[in-house]
């Protein structure tokens, strides 16, 4: 649980920080949004992640771990994708695949400081 509370909590802070530092790549309406996509991406992380790196598995040893990008990168489309379509618009927009890559990689930098941070 408290491992779900932290994940949730960084990934809030990298959707706004991210949105305000990167504005050509990620659009965040509000602090709100940010919020519920923050906590989108944590429920998608924590229920599809494992389910996907099990079954890339071969992909993801041929590939020398490479693959896990391209994975973190559609679950952050997904999980953006989710939000606008429950709040019916275009709340957060992340602008094109390459963008993602880049964002999936600094979302999974910043979730693997904190919990390395808050393990000792």
């Amino acid at each position: 649980m408290t491992k779900f509370i932290l994940r949730t909590g960084t990934n809030i802070l990298v959707f706004l920080i991210a949105a305000y530092l990167l504005p050509g790549m990620l659009f965040v309406h509000s602090i709100q949004v940010g919020v519920i996509a923050g906590f989108f991406l944590a429920i998608v992380n924590t229920i599809l992640k494992p389910i996907l790196k099990f079954f890339s598995f071969p992909l993801t040893i041929i590939t020398l771990g490479t693959f896990l990008l391209f994975i973190n990168a559609g679950l952050l489309e997904l999980s953006t994708t989710w939000v606008n379509q429950m709040m019916h618009g275009e709340y957060i927009t992340i602008n094109g695949f390459g963008s993602a890559l880049v964002l999936g990689l600094i979302f999974s930098l910043a979730n693997m400081l904190v919990q390395d941070y808050f393990q000792k």
